[in-house]
């Protein structure tokens, strides 16, 4: 994707500040988030540090917003157990530790981002649309 596109994707940063989370963050985002998943420290001085799950989160923020954030500022508890869960499925029953979680910043220039933001526009798209024969019923 060029950098014109990505200069297109104009989105002010979803954080809320404190002291009483009622005030959005005022900035323009740049970018979202990757979330690697790890194991325990026990299990990674055994089999090393490898990643158990990496995605990339569409939530915008900007990068004053990003050096603040955790893996609990951006998941809530049932989101914590689905990932963990698939992780755990994909790694043969090891379990993830939430503390060694990694958070990167994506900028909305990045390949996979771009990727990302086209699948769900066109799942949204397709979506919206009904199907050809529901015109007929």
């Amino acid at each position: 994707m060029n950098d014109a596109t990505a200069a297109a994707v104009s989105e002010r940063c979803h954080r809320r500040l404190e002291p009483d989370f009622a005030h959005g963050c005022p900035a323009e985002a740049t970018g979202g988030y990757r979330v690697t998943l790890h194991a325990a420290p026990a299990i990674q001085k055994r089999w090393g540090r490898r990643s158990m799950l990496s995605l990339i989160v569409d939530l915008p923020v900007c990068a004053d917003c990003f050096s603040k954030s955790t893996i609990f500022d951006i998941t809530d508890q049932e989101l914590r157990l689905r990932l963990g869960k698939t992780a755990q499925r994909m790694n043969s029953g090891i379990l993830v530790d939430w503390k060694e979680t990694v958070l990167e910043h994506v900028p909305f220039s990045d390949r996979e981002y771009q990727i990302l933001l086209r699948q769900t526009k066109g799942r949204a798209a397709s979506d919206s649309q009904p199907a050809p024969g529901e015109f007929l019923k």
